[in-house]
This record gives structure tokens, C-alpha cells and sequence, in this order.
């Protein structure tokens, strides 16, 4: 029940794609035990992480209806959602 533990918990959800889990279980859990910092990190930096996936999947939407070639339109969305090291 140590709020830490969920703040640590919800970075590695985030880590492992799955902010929302995070999300709706430090909401549960705020609204069962009330405000946390740390519990307000964590859903922050959940709230982040969502955040920039739903603003990759935009960008990849976009190229692909800027291009309208089959080779083209997989390098677009390759490019939008995968880094280049």
C-alpha cells in the first residue's frame, strides 16, 4: 500500500506500453486512499507517456494520407513511430 511502490509500478507499465493500465489503476487508487505526490508523479508521467504515443499515432496518420505510394507509406509510418539511433 506504499504509494512509492505505485509510482515505481506505473513507470514500468509505461515502459511496457501500457500506460492506460497505469493510469486507471493510480485513479483507483487515488480515489480510494486520496492525493498522493507520488501517486501524482505517477500519473503524471503515465499521462505523458499517452500523451506522446496518441501525438505519434497523429503524425503517422498524417503521412500516410500525404502519401499515396505502397513502399512510401511504410516508410512514412515506420519513421513516425519507430526513434532512428
Amino acid at each position: 500500500e506504499l504509494p512509492l511502490a505505485h509510482n515505481l509500478y506505473a513507470q514500468l507499465e509505461v515502459d511496457l506500453g501500457r500506460a492506460e493500465d497505469a493510469i486507471l489503476r493510480l485513479l483507483a487508487r487515488a480515489r480510494a486512499h486520496g492525493a498522493d505526490p507520488e501517486l501524482s508523479a505517477g500519473l503524471v508521467q503515465a499521462l505523458a507517456a499517452l500523451n506522446a504515443k496518441a501525438r505519434e499515432w497523429d503524425r503517422a496518420n498524417r503521412l500516410l494520407f500525404r502519401n499515396s505510394g505502397g513502399e512510401a507509406v511504410l516508410g512514412a509510418v515506420e519513421s513516425a513511430v519507430m526513434p532512428i539511433a
